[in-house]
C-alpha cells in the first residue's frame, strides 16, 4: 500500500510478470481457453508429434498433408491439400503432454506436415503454483528479506542473504519441473 511504499500498480505489474515467467518456464498455461494453432513441417514421414502447448483441453482440427517441406500449403487458404483426421480412427492424443499420434491407414500415405488447432490450459490453478506466484512476487519486490521472513528457523543469524535466495531458487525449480512440458516438437 501507499503507506509502506508499495503501489498497487507495481504489485499488479510484478504479479503479471511472474505469471508470464511461470507459464514460459513450464511451457504450460495455468488458466483456461487459450487458443493455439500449430503447423509442424517435418520433411519426413513420422507418426508422433508433440504440440508445444499443454495440457490440451480441446482439439478442433488435426490435419496432415502429403506435401513436402518446400511446398506445404497454408492450411487456412488451401484446405484441399490437407486431410482432416478424426480422433480415435485418425489420431490419438495424450492431453497432458500434447502428444499427437497418427494412426497409420490406407488414407495416410505420407505425413510430412501436421496442422493442429485447439485450446490448452487448466480449469484450476494448482495450489503450489499459486504459492510460487505469491512467493516469487514477494521476492521480486523485496528480495531476500521476503524469503527470510517466510523461513521460521533462524538458528544462525549470520547467514547471508544468498542462502535464502538459493533456497528460493531450489523451491522454484522443484515446482517448475513438476509442471514443465519437456516434449520436443518432433520425435
Amino acid at each position: 500500500d501507499k503507506e509502506n511504499g508499495i503501489k498497487l500498480q507495481r504489485l499488479v505489474k510484478v504479479g503479471r510478470s511472474v505469471e508470464t515467467s511461470i507459464d514460459n518456464d513450464t511451457g504450460s498455461k495455468f488458466d483456461t481457453a487459450n487458443s493455439f494453432t500449430v503447423l509442424i513441417d517435418t520433411n519426413q514421414e513420422i507418426d508422433v508429434y508433440h504440440v508445444p502447448y499443454s495440457p490440451i483441453l480441446t482439439i478442433t482440427t488435426v490435419a496432415i498433408t502429403k506435401n513436402d517441406e518446400e511446398t506445404t500449403p497454408d492450411y487456412d487458404n488451401n484446405t484441399s491439400e490437407w486431410t482432416t483426421l478424426t480422433r480415435g480412427t485418425g489420431y490419438g492424443l495424450v492431453e497432458d503432454t500434447g502428444t499427437v499420434m497418427l494412426v497409420t491407414g490406407d488414407h495416410v500415405t505420407r505425413k510430412w506436415g501436421l496442422y493442429v488447432a485447439g485450446t490448452y490450459g487448466r480449469s484450476t490453478v494448482p495450489a503450489d503454483i499459486k504459492e510460487l506466484a505469491i512467493v516469487e512476487t514477494g521476492v521480486r519486490m523485496l528480495g531476500a528479506a521476503f524469503v527470510k521472513a517466510r523461513i521460521t528457523d533462524h538458528s544462525d543469524a549470520r547467514i547471508g542473504d544468498s542462502i535464502y535466495m538459493d533456497s528460493f531458487e531450489k523451491y522454484r525449480k522443484r515446482i517448475i519441473l513438476k509442471y514443465k512440458n519437456n516434449s520436443a516438437l518432433i520425435t
